[in-house]
């Protein structure tokens, strides 16, 4: 029988879907190799401390301060905003509980100089009774009357520490929110985002910017310690045995002219990146590198490679 094209087709066909399954099998069953055995570990530059601020409090933005990456001190604003009324009625609800406390405590003072002035009455008619020569229906009265006084004082007393308590959670969000604490019943014009630590800007929001009204904004200003930097990397399961905290490592960052850092190990994760049976084990491995001139950000490209220690094989 004469072969037609299509038969001669299909049958090619099937002699290369073959010799792909072939390969495909047997690469699956290769023994899993180190990517970074041989140029060294590939990794990734990291502030190792960082913290986001966010703008919580709506307003026009009147000036930012902290667009510059220049050194920030921790307390340093980095932008001003103008309060809008819903703030500041906010506000004035927080210096509302503060002028109840206040109240409260007026009120506790009022009620302990009544108890005092009742002790005394119940004192003398103790001793007239005790004579036999009062009546104990006074005696008893006063009595319930020091009782109802005295519940009343607690009940205030408990009232106000609540308050107080509820005052100091207020204060600290006012505070964390507005960037400055309220002092006495004055509310401030204006709102600041404030550094909470001494560092680098190293990110600002492109919507924060002056003349803007914002609602809000979960992250305005990042700023971070740049120095020293540190490197992400991973390594296969069968270098980790050869590592420990405070090894060595030569850091090579390809962005600054492939210039190197003596590095120090900070930490060796315990548990691999994937844990499926089926897959090679990598470890996540972080090393610290000096950052003096301020020359290496975050996100800039590395090479690792580890120092062996003296004496290992």
């Amino acid at each position: 029988m004469k072969s037609t094209p299509l038969r001669r087709v299909a049958a090619v066909s099937a002699v290369r879907l073959l010799l792909g399954c072939a390969v495909a099998l047997w690469a699956f069953c290769q023994p899993a190799v180190a990517e970074d055995s041989e140029a060294g570990h590939t990794g990734k530059l990291f502030c190792p401390v960082e913290y986001s601020i966010a703008l919580e409090y709506a307003g026009p933005i009147e000036e930012v301060l902290g667009a510059q990456p220049a050194g920030k001190r921790a307390g340093q604003a980095l932008a001003r905003y103008r309060l809008k009324d819903e703030t500041v009625l906010e506000i004035l609800t927080y210096l509302e509980l503060q002028q109840a406390i206040l109240n409260t405590q007026v009120e506790i003072s009022k009620t302990e100089k009544e108890i005092l002035s009742v002790k005394e009455e119940y004192e003398g008619a103790r001793r007239l009774s005790a004579a036999q020569m009062g009546s104990a229906e006074r005696l008893n009265r006063l009595k319930k009357t020091l009782d109802q006084l005295q519940r009343q004082k607690t009940l205030r007393t408990q009232g106000m520490e609540i308050d107080k308590k509820a005052l100091q959670a207020k204060r600290a969000i006012v505070k964390r929110k507005l960037g400055k604490a309220v002092e006495g019943s004055d509310v401030p014009e204006y709102g600041e985002l404030i550094s909470p630590l001494a560092g680098e800007v190293l990110f600002v929001s492109p919507a924060l910017r002056k003349g803007m009204i914002l609602n809000s904004l979960p992250v305005a200003v990042t700023v971070g310690q740049t120095n020293p930097m540190e490197v992400r990397t991973r390594v296969f399961e069968s270098d980790v045995p050869g590592l420990r905290i405070g090894g060595k490592a030569k850091v090579t960052v390809l962005s600054l002219d492939n210039r190197a850092y003596d590095g120090v190990i900070t930490s060796i994760d315990r548990s691999p990146e994937d844990t499926a049976v089926d897959r090679p084990s990598y470890y996540g491995v972080r090393v610290e590198i000096p950052n003096a001139d301020g020359k290496l950000r975050a996100g800039f490209k590395t090479t690792v490679d580890f120092v062996p220690e003296k004496g290992a094989p």
